[in-house]
């Protein structure tokens, strides 16, 4: 039977790039190739990822009402958007692992046997579009092309060592019925076959297909054209080898191990080059040894493995080097530049009045633009150097083996008179400019890659600031940069001592019955000489700094005082503060919190709690989790601000025990007339759902927002559409006025 074969080493590692290739382009957590045996199906090959559940060599009964189980039986697609959703599913035991959505088809034999299925799987809602179930498609055809190769293979081999034995065992009459059995299989098969003899292993026989994949007429007789492998290939292979070289060390390896597979490029008798896999197979007749090689065309696959490359480290829209490639030749341009004691440069590019251009002739003539500018780019840098696009009008130089700076400025010169250059795109009048920022390597202190293109980035938006159109080096802005940064550390100690801080307070409310639930504190300054300001001010000035702690425990002890005085008035509200990273990770900050609650004795621990950004817990992840649960335990509550926007997995969420999210504002604000914010939003409940975390809506402005957040089961929400934050005096006057309000508002909602 088909499914006795077994899948050489060789074929699976190459399976196992082909699960890990199509979880990435599908973005899901599992991509699997699963096998069917008698009474059980195999995870065959899963891809590498910390967020795949599923491992090789794991088994699950028959009949257990599994995704691939059903794919098997109907031989056809499966689509199942969310398992949760339909009952057929509930005993499903992908479900066990959250593997709620699934895509997947049957993979066959090449004599129609079922192998198993190919199938991506996900935690959450996946509506796959045609342009994916094409590409499962590819997937699947390129496997099945691998199971019938093995099949093809297998069957020679089985029937040549039948053969053998009749030797033996039959006598001529026998032995030539089995040669002449093998004959028409060798003949028959689709895949070119030859027989290459020593000690010249030069073709002694060929099949139709293999005459075909040369470009040679059907009639052809090897034995008296004396051809070889060598006078189908070319001098060299693309890895640099010789093909002399190369073929005679797979020769000898197939000699010995009795079987060897590799990839060739070969050329046709016109010349036309094309990519092939090979398998050498040693085989004896009559004492003497000679090699079996079936060849089978994969220039179809290798095509599609060159795109799927393209598409994970180039730029769609200019087909430019993205983020990843660009940060990887960094990397080696850094290497190279220790090596050859040079100088790399880095320059950040942005287009200055791209967003007009956008807003007022739409994305298609913007997209156009790009690629325009791209053009013009590459027309004025060197070969060496590298063009990359990491996102929106950004742009990145990579400029290797520089002898000093000025050579960089010259070509940055060059660089931003091409892109004033572009100025019109078919009838439509377009000008714009180039504001570019360059950081260089080495520097005093070692670097990494992303840094550099952070200090070249940092440079940019200082040439901005200074009038756009030019370009700024790397160090004269950080010093003017670190000279504000002082200068604000320095105002916000005097502001601490001269008591010019104020804590202003934004409501939360709960959405359906619009009860008032908390109040946010945001802290605010009242500068002496330049008014209120807000805390995107100063706040960033002072990350990290000493004077960070002091800010944060004094919001801490004055959010206490106002619990207790609101208390007085028959208020009973919770009140979120917001705490630094540097402030969180502090290793009294459980002892602190604990006196100041102390020192409070009216406002309890549960009327207190402390949003944190994601960036505040990644770098000490298990001393973050094990101070929440000690700050929990005494009644105070966490929630994790800004959520979305940063970079935690799953895995992340599932072990920091925070009680709420706050989805970001700016998913908010644009989900009405943005589908993948709305997408994002929906997500992120679902999410919360999923871990039995509360939910508030940051950005909420509009009543539209608060219909559609209602409508979409979203516990709280605040924003400006509610209130706008406040001195503590307004709060019960704004209470009162809001419950009279809200009772109109409640009448318009939809039943829950």
């Amino acid at each position: 039977m088909s499914r006795n074969h077994e899948v050489p080493d060789h074929v699976v590692t190459k399976w196992q790039h082909t699960v890990d290739v199509m979880a990435q382009i599908f973005k899901v957590p599992a991509g699997l190739i699963m096998r069917v045996h008698p009474q059980h199906i195999e995870v065959f090959v899963a891809n590498h990822s910390k967020e795949c559940p599923y491992h090789k060599s794991d088994t699950e009964s028959l009949n257990s009402g599994l995704y691939c189980e059903t794919v098997m039986k109907s031989g056809t697609l499966l689509a199942v958007p969310n398992a949760l959703q339909d009952e057929h599913w509930k005993d499903n035991p992908d479900i066990k692992l959250n593997m709620i959505s699934y895509l997947g088809v049957p993979i066959y034999w090449s004599d129609n046997e079922v192998f198993g299925t190919i199938c991506v799987l996900d935690r959450k809602t996946r509506r796959h579009r045609d342009k994916f179930i094409k590409l499962l498609w590819e997937f699947k055809k390129a496997v099945e092309s691998d199971l019938q190769l093995i099949q093809s293979q297998d069957k020679l081999i089985e029937l040549r060592t039948q053969e053998i034995t009749h030797q033996k065992e039959l006598a001529v009459i026998a032995q030539h019925e089995s040669e002449n059995r093998y004959r028409r299989l060798f003949e028959m098969s689709r895949d070119a076959q030859v027989i290459i003899v020593p000690p010249s292993w030069l073709f002694q026989e060929t099949n139709i297909a293999a005459l075909s994949l040369f470009g040679l007429p059907i009639n052809t007789d090897f034995s008296k054209l004396h051809y070889g492998l060598l006078d189908f290939s070319p001098r060299c292979q693309p890895n640099g080898q010789t093909s002399h070289s190369a073929l005679h060390t797979y020769i000898n390896f197939a000699l010995t191990e009795g079987c060897y597979h590799f990839e060739w490029q070969c050329t046709q008798v016109n010349g036309k080059e094309f990519d092939a896999m090979m398998q050498l197979t040693r085989m004896e007749a009559g004492g003497q040894a000679f090699l079996q090689c079936s060849i089978r065309d994969i220039t179809t696959i290798k095509v599609q493995q060159r795109l799927l490359e393209k598409l994970a480290h180039f730029d769609s829209l200019t087909s430019l080097p993205n983020r990843a490639l660009l940060l990887d030749r960094l990397q080696q341009g850094i290497a190279l530049a220790k090596r050859d004691n040079k100088m790399i440069g880095v320059a950040y590019v942005d287009l200055d009045g791209f967003k007009a251009v956008n807003d007022t002739y739409g994305h298609a003539i913007g997209d156009q633009l790009l690629v325009n500018v791209a053009a013009a780019m590459k027309q004025v840098l060197r070969a060496s150097d590298t063009l990359a696009r990491i996102g929106g009008d950004e742009f990145v130089i990579l400029m290797v083996g520089l002898n000093d700076q000025d050579s960089s400025e010259i070509l940055l010169k060059r660089l931003l008179q091409a892109i004033s250059k572009v100025v019109s795109l078919g009838e439509l009048p377009v000008h714009i400019t180039g504001s570019a920022g360059i950081s260089y390597y080495p520097q005093r202190d070692e670097v990494a890659p992303d840094q550099l293109l952070r200090q070249a980035d940092q440079a940019m938006y200082a040439a901005k600031l200074s009038g756009k159109n030019q370009y700024l080096k790397f160090d004269a802005a950080r010093d003017h940069t670190e000279r504000n940064r002082t200068e604000t550390q320095k105002s916000v100690r005097q502001g601490i001592i001269r008591n010019e801080f104020t804590l202003y307070y934004q409501p939360k409310v709960e959405l359906y019955t619009g009860n008032v639930v908390g109040v946010e504190a945001l802290i605010r300054w009242q500068h002496p000489t330049q008014g209120l300001l807000l805390p995107g001010r100063f706040l960033p000035e002072i990350e990290g700094h000493l004077i960070e702690l002091e800010i944060g425990e004094w919001v801490i002890n004055e959010a206490l005082n106002q619990i207790e005085k609101w208390q007085t008035l028959g208020l009973n509200l919770q009140v979120s503060i917001n705490i630094g990273a540097s402030h969180l990770q502090q290793l009294n900050f459980f002892d602190r919190l604990q006196l100041f609650l102390k020192n409070h004795p009216k406002a309890k621990a549960g009327q207190l709690e402390i949003e944190i950004l994601e960036t505040s817990t990644l770098k000490d992840l298990p001393n973050v989790i094990n101070l929440i649960r000690r700050c929990s335990a005494m009644g105070v509550e966490f929630a994790l601000d800004d959520f979305g926007t940063g970079y935690s997995s799953l895995n992340y969420l599932k072990q920091l025990p925070v009680r709420t999210l706050k989805i970001d504002q700016g998913f908010i604000r644009s989900m009405l007339e943005n589908s993948e914010d709305m997408a994002i939003v929906k997500g992120i409940l679902e999410l919360a759902a999923i871990f039995h975390r509360k939910v508030i809506a940051e950005g909420v402005e509009t009543l539209n927002h608060y219909h559609t957040l209602q409508g979409l089961k979203c516990g709280q929400a605040q924003g400006y559409g509610i209130a706008r934050p406040m001195p503590p005096a307004d709060i019960p006057e704004w209470i009162i006025r809001w419950k009279k309000e809200v009772n109109d508002l409640i009448k318009e909602l939809p039943p829950y």
